[in-house]
């Protein structure tokens, strides 16, 4: 989804932070795991529909659970189309 079909759902003060935000996502590449993407000290939040249980474990580990935000599209199929 890009920023600009998001914020058609959103006032103009929401849009103004949501592309504020959306200005500091970085681009990630990984081989198998997301987590191969997401920076060592944790200055990171992964909005996701799905993880692995090894995935789950390495944000753990670390005690970085609360990083990872889940989001069911699949379920909630309205809140993400007009």
């Amino acid at each position: 989804m890009t920023v600009e079909y998001i914020s058609g759902f959103t006032n103009q003060d929401e849009r103004e932070q949501l592309v504020w935000l959306a200005s500091k996502v970085r681009s990630s590449n990984f081989k198998t795991f997301k987590v191969e993407a997401l920076s060592d000290d944790g200055d990171f939040l992964w909005i996701d529909d799905t993880r692995t249980e090894y995935e789950i474990g390495w944000l753990r580990e670390r005690g970085w659970l609360d990083r990872w935000l889940f989001i069911n599209i699949r379920e909630h199929k309205t809140d993400c189309s007009p």
